[in-house]
């Protein structure tokens, strides 16, 4: 059975494919890459690069004249769908008519249609924002959490383990992920306690979803700080140390705390800027 598969280089279509692949199927995967990666996908699969709203997709039909399509591609982020409806429509509504036409053309047989429990029903009632009361580190001993990989928080969430080993601890079930979407749809799922990510991203995901009571913003330094910089051009370090005097003023006269306070991250704020400061580049 021949089996196309969009959005095929995400985590959970990715999984999907290689099921496909180990029951003997032939599958072809359509995805842009957005999101996904062509590390999660096998091999063995047939790939196109492309939007789902292209009109190029129906050649790809042709092509190779699936029997099945299973539809996993979709713009995933409540928030960028408040923030940017239009894309949202056009992805998830443009988008799939337009695989269904080419499904139909094609003479598809069976449209297997992927979505989370979230966008079809609406917010899950029930337990709201930090309902487990995660306080400590400790408290994520055992649990399933998840990280994107590459990223500083794999690293956090590898030295964290190495703590919680050295208390005689039981580590945390880490699971690497593609992206922080996917991560998020694992926690909005519970298959993740938890996913570790950078503090305004996070913050930022807390505040949009739903109510801005779906989700909260734990352990905000969970190993310390890590600077962000701002990146300067070395032989530039008169405009370097304008930021700097600048990024200072800021701090004593309060705004630099009162803006970081509006946006929920004034747990990640510094007492002074400084020059070549951060842990991993020579930016100011």
């Amino acid at each position: 059975m021949k089996v196309l598969v969009t959005g095929g280089a995400g985590f959970i279509g990715s999984h999907v494919v290689d099921a496909y692949l180990a029951a003997g199927h032939d599958v072809a995967v359509v995805d842009d890459l957005s999101s996904g990666s062509l590390v999660n996908l096998s091999k063995k699969a047939s790939f196109y690069l492309m939007d789902i709203g292209s009109p190029q997709l129906e050649k790809v039909f042709a092509i190779e004249k699936p029997d099945v399509v299973n539809h996993h591609a979709a713009q995933i982020s409540v928030p960028v769908s408040a923030r940017e409806p239009m894309l949202d429509a056009r992805i998830n509504g443009l988008g799939l008519l337009n695989v269904l036409e080419a499904s139909r053309v094609a003479g598809v047989k069976k449209f297997i249609f992927i979505s989370s429990g979230g966008a079809i029903y609406g917010e899950a009632g029930g337990q709201k924002g930090n309902a487990a009361k995660v306080s400590k580190v400790e408290d994520l001993a055992g649990q399933k959490v998840g990280a994107s990989k590459g990223t500083i928080a794999a690293t956090i969430g590898d030295q964290v383990n190495k703590q919680l080993a050295a208390e005689g601890l039981k580590p945390m079930q880490l699971s690497l992920f593609s992206g922080d979407a996917a991560g998020m749809l694992a926690v909005n799922s519970g298959q993740s306690f938890a996913h570790i990510m950078d503090l305004p991203f996070a913050a930022y995901e807390a505040a949009q979803t739903g109510a801005g009571d779906k989700y909260a913003v734990v352990l905000p330094n969970l190993l310390g700080a890590i600077p962000y910089g701002i990146s300067v051009n070395k032989d530039n370090m008169a405009l370097a140390q304008a930021i700097q005097a600048a990024l200072n003023q800021m701090i004593a006269d309060g705004s630099y705390q009162q803006i970081l306070d509006k946006w929920g991250l004034g747990a990640g704020a510094v007492k002074q800027a400084t020059i070549n400061g951060g842990t991993t580049s020579a930016g100011g």
